[in-house]
């Protein structure tokens, strides 16, 4: 169980508002009582200030009117108000986030010069670069459920683009919404693809667009060189860099070509 430092403040800031809301509705009520009376006691004969009896008995009158809106609207946020045990349901629902399943498609492939290049895309709503990916449930695991969605997605048949789990490789990951705040739970699969010698052609271009989305073939050192691809997406880079020896250099791991990238 755990719970980002800075959700946790924004609970209990919430907490905190709603706990002064209970009572607020006081300060209205008071408000409303001693004009109430006023304009009980008082005939308002006497002009004062400029102004003439008729006239304060109107702003008296204008006063109770906002007063007893403000108590009403007030005395609402109290009812609604949270408790504790609210809060501490809150905290708890929070800390115990089921983890997002995903499986990352890792296309692996060459340079004239021999580095390995990793394809990835560039995502609009994140501003970053992104490993081609499919959403998974808890315990989905069968390689044909990542290789049929990302044919799909290159306009390949399913029976063009393969996949095989990457054994060892599984990220457990957490990420804060930079809009909620909120930290979600992530877990990433990895699976190697592999392209079928006669569809390889547009996967040789060392940038191309499918589908509205621009590829590109990178080092792990250049994705992780762009400053927002490192700050939402650097745990998954990172990943691939601290087992490069072993994703990368290991023969018994193909590439998704086996072109080399122009």
């Amino acid at each position: 169980m755990s719970i980002n430092f800075y959700r946790l403040e924004n609970l209990i800031r919430i907490f905190a508002d709603r706990a002064k809301d209970r009572v607020f509705w006081w300060t209205p009520l008071g408000i409303a009582v001693t004009l109430l009376f006023t304009l009980v006691v008082s005939d308002f004969k006497a002009n004062f200030a400029g102004l003439s009896a008729e006239q304060w008995r109107l702003l008296a009158m204008l006063g109770l009117a906002a007063a007893f809106v403000t108590m009403v609207i007030a005395i609402a946020r109290a009812i609604r108000g949270q408790d504790l045990n609210e809060l501490m349901n809150s905290i708890c629902a929070e800390s115990i986030s089921r983890p997002r399943h995903y499986g990352i498609a890792l296309f692996k492939a060459m340079d004239s010069r021999g580095v390995a290049q990793l394809l990835v895309y560039h995502d609009e709503v994140w501003d970053c670069f992104l490993l081609p990916y499919v959403r998974l449930h808890e315990g989905q695991s069968d390689p044909e459920d990542v290789s049929e969605p990302a044919a799909d997605r290159f306009g390949l048949s399913k029976n063009e683009l393969s996949a095989r789990e990457l054994d060892g490789h599984v990220l457990d990951s957490e990420k804060i919404s930079a809009a909620t705040g909120k930290m979600t739970n992530y877990r990433f699969a990895f699976y190697i693809m592999r392209v079928t010698g006669r569809h390889a052609a547009q996967f040789r271009c060392r940038e191309f667009e499918l589908q509205s989305r621009k590829y590109k073939w990178l080092t792990i050192e250049e994705a992780m060189a762009h400053p927002k691809s490192a700050e939402k997406n650097g745990d998954v880079f990172r990943h691939l860099r601290d087992h490069y020896r072993a994703i990368f250099q290991d023969d018994r791991i193909p590439n998704a070509i086996d072109a080399v990238i122009k």
